[in-house]
């Protein structure tokens, strides 16, 4: 099967929230201001998009009406592959290159397509980035399912905890 897509754009993020006092904010702050200049601005994403430059994205969603010929799977591993090249960019600059450096965060990638909502897991591999999943998160097509994904979705924490730790490592604070 052959599927191609028009867009490397996905429809949402969740990103780390920071606060500016934050030790963690001040020292990405401090990188992305020593970078050499980007006509664009700095940022600390593989995305130059201004309201997010210096919120790392810890998650990917990607929304279709309907399963398409253009799976939106493809979407997000575009724009999982544009993330690990700019954490291992970032992480080339901030930390000296040496072999046994960790593997990437496994990251994950919402899928809503029509009711059903699908979370895949992007592992590193170092030489390549695989796409585990699809894990049923739940639906929207009735009240209990809508439950489901609302206790999900109200308890961030669960997931954003081992990214943060995770970033901590990569940023020197």
């Amino acid at each position: 099967m052959h599927s191609q897509s028009n867009s490397k754009k996905v429809d949402f993020v969740l990103v780390l929230d920071l606060a500016a006092t934050n030790p963690l904010a001040r020292a990405m702050s401090q990188f992305t201001d020593a970078e050499p200049r980007n006509p664009k601005g700095c940022h600390i994403n593989h995305t130059i998009y201004a309201p997010i430059s210096r919120s790392p994205i810890a998650a990917s969603i990607e929304l279709k009406q309907s399963f398409q010929a253009r799976d939106p799977i493809i979407q997000l591993g575009i724009w999982v592959a544009a993330w690990h090249a700019r954490m291992y960019a970032l992480r080339e600059q901030l930390i000296p290159l040496d072999d046994s450096w960790p593997s990437l965060v496994s990251v994950p990638l919402i899928q809503v397509t029509g009711y059903q909502w699908h979370v895949y897991f992007a592992c590193d591999l170092k030489q390549s980035i695989d796409i585990y999943g699809p894990v049923n998160l739940g639906s929207t097509e009735d009240i209990i399912s809508c439950y489901v994904l609302l206790f999900i979705a109200s308890h961030p924490e669960l997931g954003f905890n081992i990214f943060l730790q995770w970033y901590k490592s990569l940023v020197p604070v």
